[in-house]
């Protein structure tokens, strides 16, 4: 059960995705319940995997209004409970807790089957509690009433699980990482013969242009550094949100119009080679679950620059990126400007990186999942 499934949703569709995949690709028959948006095909078998897309009334591939994730519910335990009538699910996995695992519980309930719940962010209490902290105030008895009846619920990083265990401390909340195609995002072989030493720096920034993300703490570190440096370096942002217009406006303040290019969100599939062309991730992130661009950035080759936060235990500070303490912009932008100056740190530290990456390739997180599943059996 998963109200997000590319190219409906972000980082929590993904991961269902690739989990889907490869539970499939492993010899084990999949069928995903997800939201259906204008253009995408109501239907879709892949070998054992079957994506059904039911109609929700959702309207924007990005983004998810709360009447429609309750639509999601009402439609999915509806469908779900036809299925059942042909199929006996021997485990039922919800990714979100809520709007995905209310349908699941439902389908789970019906069969005794299993149910796990895999956290995402969103979906846990006290996570941008700015936000949406008035909906999860409202949904907290049903969040630990699915929590408590659940097989195991498990939370994509440390950071996330912690923070779970502070809304429902009677639940153990195991931590499987999120995973990353370290096949389609990987480094760019020829970098040593395309990379003009005169070409400037390409760093690159993606995720939602939302407080959460502070893009604008961004551009400020970004400006400061190129006061240092020059013109000899570029910021690419891959993404869209309420505070791009303010951005924009902040950039032509700054005189950066050359030096920060807005590329609103592109095709997934044109992502790796976003990430092979440039040289530097940045991220200012006040809390993360567990970033899937980070993981792709470090995929990529690439160090990072972050300040720190949750969802960020990959990252080892002076190894495979550079993690600010406080957030203190100054210190940022040193740090921009010492990579810049650096290429052999970057190429270590991206190396670094990517060898992080490797180690939660999806087929690895896929077996942890399936063990777990093994295990609710057992139990």
């Amino acid at each position: 059960m998963t109200y997000e499934y590319p190219p409906v949703g972000g980082g929590g569709g993904q991961t269902a995705l690739k989990l889907s995949e490869e539970f499939a690709r492993d010899g084990h028959n999949v069928h995903v319940l997800t939201s259906h948006c204008r253009g995408l095909s109501h239907e879709k078998t892949i070998g054992r995997l079957r994506v059904t897309r039911m109609w929700c009334m959702r309207k924007k591939l990005d983004r998810c209004s709360i009447f429609e994730m309750i639509v999601y519910i009402v439609v999915a335990i509806f469908r779900g409970q036809q299925l059942i009538k042909y199929q006996w699910p021997d485990v039922v996995l919800s990714v979100f807790a809520i709007p995905s695992g209310v349908a699941g519980f439902f389908l789970a309930t019906s069969k005794s089957a299993p149910h796990v719940i895999s956290l995402q962010g969103g979906d846990v209490p006290g996570f941008l509690a700015n936000e949406i902290g008035i909906y999860h105030t409202i949904c907290m008895p049903l969040t630990r009433y699915l929590w408590r009846r659940a097989a195991s619920v498990v939370a994509n990083s440390n950071g996330l699980a912690q923070l779970s265990c502070k809304s429902v401390k009677d639940v153990t909340v195991k931590v499987i990482p999120m995973g990353v195609d370290a096949v389609k995002f990987r480094p760019n072989d020829d970098i040593e013969n395309c990379k003009n030493p005169n070409d400037a720096v390409e760093c690159i920034f993606v995720g939602r242009l939302v407080a959460q993300k502070d893009p604008l703490s961004l551009i400020k570190c970004f400006s400061l550094a190129v006061k240092e440096i020059g013109t000899s370096i570029r910021l690419n942002i891959y993404g869209d949100g309420i505070l791009e217009k303010k951005l924009r406006q902040f950039v032509v303040e700054e005189g950066l119009q050359r030096q920060v290019i807005f590329h609103g969100w592109i095709d997934y599939k044109r992502m790796p080679e976003a990430f092979r062309s440039s040289d530097i991730y940045l991220q200012t992130s006040h809390f993360e679950g567990m970033s899937g661009a980070l993981m792709q950035a470090m995929a990529s080759g690439l160090p990072v620059i972050l300040f720190s936060c949750q969802g960020q235990e990959m990252i080892e500070n002076g190894v495979s990126g550079i993690i600010i303490e406080s957030r203190n912009i100054i210190e940022y932008a040193e740090k921009i400007v010492l990579l810049h100056s650096n290429p052999q740190l970057r190429s270590n530290m991206g190396m670094a990186a990517r060898a992080t990456a490797l180690t939660q390739s999806w087929d690895v997180i896929a077996k942890r999942y399936l063990d777990l599943f093994y295990e609710a059996h057992r139990q």
